[in-house]
């Protein structure tokens, strides 16, 4: 993920906080050649704010039945 505005030298990346805002950076403004991890996307769904037409996308992706 490519990141324009913040300094992210001092953050502490195993943060629940940090780790929900790269999804939902990642989500909302491009995975620049990234991959999403699915575990991780599914365990911090409640919180992620992603506009209401992607996250209906993503969920149908995510808990699609195989």
């Amino acid at each position: 993920m490519y990141n324009w505005d913040y300094d992210l030298k001092y953050i502490n990346k195993k943060d629940p906080e940090y780790i929900r805002w790269k999804i939902q950076r990642q989500i909302n403004y491009g995975l620049n050649d990234t991959k999403l991890k699915p575990d991780l996307v599914k365990k911090h769904w409640a919180k992620l704010k992603i506009e209401p037409a992607k996250k209906q996308y993503l969920a149908s992706l995510l808990w699609q039945k195989k």
